[in-house]
């Protein structure tokens, strides 16, 4: 039952935008390193992957803008979004 409320909620997340004569969708996430957030717009298939809070992403191929919000990263056409391993050592 947790899986299904967690995938509700990441599409949600995801809202479907007009592009020219398309509906496109796009997923909003921050990224955070210590104490550093960037805002992530994902379009398209990028948009489309199923991600928790916390999980450890690396990401590539990506555009910087600076907007009347700050600095952000938008997704391009040749993004990949790889969810990485996490290892417990003790």
């Amino acid at each position: 039952m947790l899986n299904k409320e967690l995938r509700d909620e990441a599409e949600a997340l995801v809202k479907k935008v007009v592009v020219g004569r398309n509906t496109v969708p796009l997923g909003n996430v921050t990224l955070k390193q210590a104490d550093t957030r960037v805002p992530l717009s994902l379009w398209r298939e990028a948009a489309v992957i199923n991600l928790a809070t916390g999980t450890p992403v690396r990401v590539s191929h990506l555009r910087g803008t600076m907007s009347d919000y700050g600095f952000q990263l938008q997704s391009t056409l040749n993004t990949t979004v790889d969810v990485c391993a996490v290892f417990f050592f003790f």
